[in-house]
């Protein structure tokens, strides 16, 4: 048995496409989120770690903090000792990064994916280092986040993966798509479904991604490129 678990920490496609609206239209946001939903269960199954989601119809908790801690604890009680929590919304995020978590893990007691924002796309905790009331009165869902944690521990014992973009609103979704790589699968999707949203994404973008990826057919093979994206 792995002693490394994914905790998938997010809320369904239905409750996420009706609480944090990207795009005015419904029926678009709710393919938006069904989209970052499929990509994170299926970068997960790619990394070969086990995983679990824990969405709110199996949280437990008053708070934010109290539902993730329980979750974790949840999980160390199945017999892991090492635990990557993760939630739906960094598009960036690639089975490259959770196997680096889980290999930094092995030597590291926390290993942290920080946001732009200050915040957190990934967490890696040993099941040493996780005590449930600590835990839990780390400032979650602020800007505050990689600050209060990588304060708490030991940071000569805390691995830093590169920043990458969360989404939280149009603005920082549109962010985060011009930011992927223009060979992202998950980018082409995004890009297919909203080619007629220009709020989202302007023209002129259109345009020279589909020119790029055009000219791709037309040089020779690339050089290898070592990179995390998906």
């Amino acid at each position: 048995m792995s002693n490394c678990a994914i905790l998938i920490f997010a809320k369904s496609t239905f409750l996420e496409s009706n609480s944090k609206i990207i795009v005015s239209c419904a029926k678009k946001n709710h393919s938006l989120w069904h989209l970052l939903n499929s990509k994170t269960i299926a970068i997960a199954r790619k990394s070969k770690i086990p995983f679990f989601i824990v969405d709110e119809s199996v949280q437990i908790g008053v708070n934010f903090g109290e539902r993730i801690s329980n979750a974790a604890q949840t999980i160390f009680d199945k017999g892991f000792s090492k635990l990557i929590i993760i939630g739906n919304d960094c598009p960036a995020l690639s089975a490259a990064h959770l196997m680096v978590a889980k290999s930094k893990l092995q030597h590291n007691d926390l290993v942290f994916g920080p946001d732009i924002n200050g915040g957190a796309y990934l967490i890696g905790i040993s099941k040493n280092e996780f005590a449930f009331t600590d835990f839990q009165s780390f400032t979650w869902q602020s800007n505050q986040l990689f600050k209060s944690i990588t304060t708490f521990y030991d940071i000569n014992q805390t691995f830093i993966l590169p920043h990458l973009d969360d989404v939280n609103n149009a603005s920082s979704f549109k962010s985060a798509l011009h930011k992927l790589c223009f060979k992202s699968k998950l980018k082409f999707e995004l890009l297919r479904l909203f080619v007629n949203t220009l709020h989202v994404i302007n023209y002129v973008d259109q345009v020279f991604f589909f020119i790029k990826i055009a000219s791709v057919n037309y040089r020779g093979p690339p050089k290898t490129v070592y990179n995390l994206a998906y």
